[in-house]
């Protein structure tokens, strides 16, 4: 892939505006095509990609000149040079600019952290149809985040997104419902290494003619890499070929989906329909509910939602979440409300995305408790939907990641936090965390006073006190330093305090003055405020003696 620079990205866009008189009544057809000649290079040819987006920003199409704005910005992101292609498409109009800057802007990215301009531009994405924006401002209105906390709001928007995603589904691929990367809870890999081990396995299977082993390496390719056009379904589909050959019945399921739904290869409903049934008694229900869709929709056979429940009951007494969620939808349909309702349960239970869908509705819909509480329920559930649906920036966070570019990574997941996504919060501390170890392991003082501070903020005091302590008494060179002040008052500061309080160590006022007396010595503008927070011991002592005086009289 060529990649192109901001600096190339900004003269395209300056030569762009310089011939807009020229090419302004350029026909709004041709914008749009040039549109989608950049959109199919942008991934192997961003240098060209750039060019033509470039051109089509010139155009009179105000759409797509806003959308080829947007996309220059993205381009040249994460550096700053982006923020200001995003500004023109948000004045164009687009509201996905418009909810870009609204994350940039909560996070202080190109200009001081607003959180309030930050909801003012996603209430103007949400409007404009953009639906990330809308689970934004429901994730603000969740938890009361720069907008006033209220559920009824939070509901509003969190529902809306979970529409929109359910209403995206409707083309099922690979990779849909990928999870994102934790980095916290699991061991994390290079995807390139993954792929490569995969190839390995599949390799080694197929020379032992190991069907089992070439199935659940082609499943894993399926699941981890989420196949984005008709090249990429080669490899796994030849795997699980093989696998058949080698008497795997359970491929023929997977091999009946590509031919269902188009994976790589032209549909073709009869195909997929036998081989559907060469697994049907494979355990899992995953061929049964591959021909409870074809009978639903009568896709290669007749149309028969009864035939089509049987396969779908027979499935999910197997476990299988998508076959319970069309059991639910068909029962709901047929005004079974209670034994929908049990199934579509089952199915949110094993994170169905669709079925979550489903079932907050009817939660919504039925539930006899009051509106705050079912208010309270239902909303994780809408959330739940709008995170299944994954978002863009987590593959390049974990491709950040994995070259070693940290600060990107973290930025990444910082604006996907934005949106409420929990793993991507959780994400951007641990790097954050990760950050603070890594560099005090490296002698970083200001790293050691991070650590120091989270360890008091989640009240470990213990760790907290050992960590300020090495800082405020440490003899090294690099504490003797013109700015060492910065961070050894504040270290002894925080050890006085906690030693007054008896915070991970017995109160003693004596020692409190001590590490209070540091501070002085290392800061001079911390004597006045000190000098004030130890006279109120004297006040404290005398009303303490003043007390103890008048309730003797008594």
């Amino acid at each position: 892939m060529v990649r192109v620079g901001p600096s190339v990205l900004l003269c395209l866009a300056a030569v762009a505006s310089a011939t807009k008189d020229a090419t302004f009544v350029t026909d709004s057809a041709d914008a749009a095509g040039l549109l989608h000649q950049a959109n199919t290079l942008r991934h192997v040819d961003s240098a060209n990609a750039s060019a033509l987006y470039a051109q089509v920003a010139s155009m009179s199409n105000i759409t797509a000149a806003g959308d080829a704005l947007f996309a220059l910005g993205d381009l040249a992101f994460p550096d700053p040079s982006a923020r200001l292609f995003f500004k023109q498409s948000a004045a164009l109009g687009r509201p996905h600019a418009q909810h870009m800057l609204a994350a940039l802007t909560a996070i202080g990215i190109g200009s001081p952290p607003a959180v309030a301009s930050a909801v003012i531009y996603d209430h103007f994405a949400a409007l404009g149809g953009d639906s990330r924006a809308a689970q934004a401002l429901g994730y603000r209105a969740l938890y009361g985040l720069g907008s006033p906390r209220s559920c009824a709001v939070a509901l509003k928007y969190y529902k809306h997104r979970a529409a929109t995603v359910v209403a995206e589904s409707a083309s099922m691929a690979p990779g849909l419902w990928r999870k994102p990367v934790s980095l916290v809870n699991q061991a994390v890999t290079d995807p390139d290494t993954d792929f490569h081990k995969l190839v390995y396995v599949a390799a080694a299977a197929a020379s032992a003619r190991d069907g089992r082993a070439l199935y659940r390496a082609a499943t894993r390719y399926l699941t981890l890499m989420g196949p984005v056009d008709s090249s990429e379904y080669v490899t796994p589909r030849a795997w699980l070929e093989e696998a058949l050959v080698c008497g795997e019945a359970a491929a023929a399921a997977y091999l009946g989906h590509f031919y269902a739904f188009g994976w790589g290869v032209p549909i073709d409903y009869s195909r997929a329909h036998a081989l559907y049934t060469v697994a049907i008694d494979i355990k899992g229900g995953e061929a049964l509910n591959g021909l409870g869709l074809l009978h639903l929709h009568g896709r290669g056979v007749p149309q028969n939602e009864d035939v089509a429940l049987d396969h779908f009951d027979k499935a999910a007494l197997q476990g299988h979440a998508d076959a319970m969620y069309h059991v639910g939808a068909i029962l709901g349909a047929r005004k079974q409300e209670s034994l929908s309702a049990r199934y579509l349960q089952a199915a949110t239970s094993s994170g169905h995305a669709l079925a979550t869908f489903a079932y907050a509705q009817v939660v919504e819909k039925t539930s006899v408790h009051p509106f705050p509480r079912t208010c309270d329920i239902v909303v994780p559930l809408y959330k739940r939907v709008a995170e299944a649906r994954g978002h863009p920036l987590f593959d390049r966070a974990v491709a950040a990641f994995h070259r070693g570019d940290y600060a990107e990574a973290h930025l990444m997941y910082r604006i996907v936090a934005e949106e409420g996504y929990l793993v991507a919060q959780t994400n951007a501390l641990w790097l954050q965390h990760e950050g603070y170890v890594s560099y005090k392991a490296q002698g970083s003082g200001y790293a050691q006073l991070l650590l120091a501070d989270a360890h008091y903020n989640r009240g470990d005091y213990r760790m907290a006190l050992a960590a300020y302590t090495v800082i405020a008494t440490s003899t090294q060179t690099q504490w003797k330093t013109p700015g060492a002040y910065k961070i050894v008052a504040p270290a002894a500061f925080r050890l006085g305090y906690m030693h007054e309080m008896g915070l991970g160590t017995p109160a003693s006022r004596s020692s409190a003055l001590q590490f209070y007396a540091r501070a002085i010595e290392v800061e001079r503008r911390f004597k006045l405020p000190i000098e004030l927070w130890t006279w109120k011991w004297a006040l404290l002592d005398f009303f303490a003696v003043l007390t103890a005086h008048q309730s003797e009289n008594l």
